[in-house]
């Protein structure tokens, strides 16, 4: 709903929002979960994703442990992304004044910021990604990421970023992100790794 007010960052009445709903069926999306190894987290905007979070600790068992947040009315990867273990990447206008509310482990890892300028153009409608989706990267490991971008300058902000930060850089052409709504998180929400998974909490 933000992103059609064009205010994907604004707080959200989570009480109206579960209002409207008359019954509640599990129902969530992938883009609502980051994987930290052994731990994920869970963004949770109403009584839906709330059946949700419960459905999927109970699948999974003693295999992982679900944490819940409340952030926003959306996907939380593009908000924040975890790169290695210790660094996060996040979106500096949604994540400014919220990193609090994360659990206390993540809060106390580094945090590193995506460079300006957003994707926004003033020609946009409401688009079905924000404007800030270059936070939604592919960790191909814990010394190598893979970003997004339409052309190689659009890119080279966060490549710049990341290397400084120890990152290895692969940049990936990625037209239209924002019209079919997401990045190369969205596009893969990979699951399968060769990595042993491990607990960072």
């Amino acid at each position: 709903m933000s992103y059609l007010r064009k205010n994907p960052n604004q707080d959200v009445d989570w009480q109206y929002y579960d209002s409207l709903t008359k019954s509640f069926e599990i129902m969530f999306d992938g883009a609502q979960c980051l994987k930290f190894g052994k731990d994920i987290i869970m963004n949770i905007s109403n009584e839906n994703h709330r059946l949700g979070a419960k459905w999927l600790q109970r699948h999974l068992r003693e295999r992982a442990q679900v944490h819940t947040v409340q952030l926003t009315d959306h996907h939380i990867d593009g908000m924040f992304m975890p790169l290695r273990p210790g660094l996060l990447l996040c979106n500096y206008s949604s994540m400014k004044d919220k990193i609090s509310l994360l659990p206390k482990p993540l809060q106390k890892w580094d945090h590193i910021y995506v460079p300006g300028p957003s994707l926004e153009t003033k020609k946009e409608t409401p688009q079905l990604a924000s404007a800030n989706i270059l936070v939604n990267v592919l960790p191909l490991s814990e010394s190598m990421t893979a970003i997004f971008a339409s052309t190689k300058e659009e890119g080279l902000p966060l490549e710049k970023t990341l290397r400084k930060a120890g990152q290895e850089v692969i940049i990936l052409p990625l037209r239209h992100s924002r019209l079919f709504g997401g990045g190369l998180h969205c596009a893969t929400l990979d699951l399968i790794r060769d990595e042993v998974c491990e607990s960072y909490f």
